[in-house]
């Protein structure tokens, strides 16, 4: 997986270089050309979502928290 800043930085490449393509920009880098391919045809960066955790030991007082 990708940081916004290596995203960023294999737009920029690809913008002030136009004749490297998506294999040259991966072997600078040290990507796989497909995972330069996909920053480039995505619109925006990489984003990270967490993923909703449970506490089992605050469930049952969830009512009363929210009071």
């Amino acid at each position: 997986m990708i940081t916004m800043e290596d995203w960023v930085t294999i737009k920029n490449l690809r913008r002030r270089c136009l004749d490297l393509g998506a294999r040259r920009i991966a072997e600078l880098l040290g990507f796989s050309k497909n995972t330069v391919k996909r920053a480039l045809t995505s619109g925006t960066g990489p984003s990270y979502k967490r993923k909703a955790k449970i506490n089992s030991e605050i469930e049952k007082f969830k009512d009363y928290i929210y009071e």
